[in-house]
């Protein structure tokens, strides 16, 4: 069960990192991770193609709109680049209602620890609020970067299943806190 709607992840932060809403001006260096080749090849959809970005700030929007939260743009809180997207998404798998942790990080920032500190750092705020009694990671079968993420920050595989008609590895947690 997910206590719904989830809490903001917005101003959250680790060490090197700042959580913050995507808007219209993050489009720009969005569409350099829409465009890369080897960035989209686990989403299902194809590198450079506008409709993409237009579909991608829509369905945040509208997680903001009706869960309370979605995808963050991650920065680094020295510098404030834009690293990438993290955050905490209401999905149905197989017929439930689970929370997904996701992250998405720009090319040039990959292998630098980001993506784990994120997710770790989302996984905890659910912890924290009660949020979940368990939280999931969607992952491609042939994504072990991704795969990778998910077991420095303690998720296991579970299960292959469908999801969106695309094959998936479906990662999970416990939660420390139980979901009020």
């Amino acid at each position: 069960m997910i206590r719904l709607p989830l809490p903001s992840l917005e101003e959250l932060t680790t060490e090197r990192l700042r959580f913050r809403l995507l808007n219209d001006n993050d489009r720009g260096w969005w569409s350099r991770f829409l465009g890369h080749p080897e960035a989209m090849r686990y989403l299902y959809m194809q590198p450079g193609d506008p409709a993409n970005g237009t579909m991608w700030f829509e369905r945040t929007y509208k997680r903001y709109r009706e869960y309370g939260t979605g995808l963050m743009v991650v920065e680094d809180r020295t510098t404030g680049s834009a690293l990438g997207q993290c955050g905490l998404l209401v999905q149905e798998v197989d017929g439930v209602q689970e929370l997904e942790v996701g992250y998405h990080f720009l090319p040039e920032h990959w292998g630098r620890g980001h993506a784990t500190e994120a997710a770790l750092a989302c996984m905890r705020f659910v912890d924290v609020n009660g949020l979940s009694s368990s939280v999931i990671s969607l992952i491609h079968p042939r994504n072990e970067r991704s795969r990778r993420v998910a077991v420095r920050n303690g998720m296991t595989f579970e299960r292959t299943t469908r999801w969106r008609e695309h094959p998936v590895e479906v990662h999970r947690r416990a939660c420390v806190a139980a979901t009020h």
